[in-house]
């Protein structure tokens, strides 16, 4: 019995002096360098691998660690060909101008509150939420990409956003998916697993790309249906929407729509050049009027179904 005792605590000795020590052989994350003491948890930066450290605070995102395959820049996931691709594209200025714009004023979340942004790609979005001063967590597949996001001291998970997301109920006053659910087998059961984590008041902002799009329609008439390595046709999308199929892809996610925004444009031509004032007009009536047909993305303003 004693015996026992001793090398319990003889074990808990080495775990404290393994911990502090800078030559500690325990897992390390390859991203940030944050120790940890167990590989399983080199995603979690705090005691008992609760969430990843937000680089410029002190104060621990909210989160516990809820499956294994979740990890700070390794775990034990496999990366299929969405997973290795890395995805630099400027802000979604559309999305990001109405975050902001949204944001309270005053009282609780005037600072931006927690904001999780799924699928952060390279994290352009990421840096526009942070500079305005959210305290956010971005999300990405992809190794590559996180290791960019690193770089400009961001905190970032790698993982799947069709798994359980390893936070708790609540835990988001914003969330933030800019062209991402169309890239998931199963859109609907990720929205309802936002739904978990985001707060009982908090917002869900969603991006989708417009296959109903006037230049889809022309290729399809004229005969041609040709997948690209980025744009509407991406290659790695696996669901498709128009505005009507978006509206019931939230509906059916539970959420109620509460903006709904185009952002588009119309074959202007030369004509843009000259008259840019008039075009800019004339594109506005016609995205108001037929969105369906001129709109690229549909940007979504959501909050909880009660």
């Amino acid at each position: 019995m004693r015996r026992g005792l001793i090398l319990v605590e003889l074990e808990a000795v080495w775990l404290v002096l393994t911990v502090i020590s800078p030559l500690s052989p325990l897992g390390r994350c390859e991203s940030c360098s944050v120790r940890s003491v167990s590989k399983a948890l080199l995603w979690g930066h705090g005691a008992g691998g609760r969430g990843p450290t937000l680089p410029r605070s002190t104060v621990r995102p909210p989160g516990s660690l809820q499956d294994t395959t979740w990890s700070c820049l390794r775990g034990p996931m496999s990366e299929p060909e969405v997973a290795s691709k890395v995805y630099e594209s400027p802000p979604n200025r559309a999305l990001v101008d109405l975050v902001l714009r949204n944001r309270p004023r005053s009282g609780p979340g005037s600072g931006g509150g927690w904001l999780l942004d799924l699928g952060c790609g390279t994290g352009s979005n990421l840096r526009a939420f942070d500079e305005a001063g959210y305290r956010t967590v971005g999300l990405t597949i992809s190794v590559g990409e996180a290791r960019t996001v690193r770089k400009d001291d961001l905190a970032v998970v790698v993982g799947d956003a069709a798994l359980r997301l390893p936070f708790v109920d609540g835990a988001f006053d914003v969330v933030v998916a800019s062209h991402v659910l169309e890239h998931l087998v199963d859109p609907w059961g990720c929205l309802r697993e936002v739904r978990r984590v985001l707060s009982p008041s908090g917002r869900l902002y969603v991006a989708l790309p417009n296959v109903a799009f006037f230049r889809v329609r022309a290729q399809l008439l004229a005969g041609r249906f040709r997948y690209t390595e980025a744009g509407l046709l991406d290659r790695t999308h696996l669901r498709f929407f128009d505005l009507h199929s978006a509206r019931e892809l939230l509906r059916e996610g539970g959420y109620e729509i509460v903006g709904e925004y185009y952002d588009g444009w119309i074959p202007a031509g030369p004509v843009r050049k000259l008259a840019r004032a008039v075009v800019s007009r004339v594109e506005q009536r016609m995205l108001d009027l037929w969105p369906n047909l001129f709109g690229y993305q549909f940007v979504f303003e959501a909050v909880r179904l009660s």
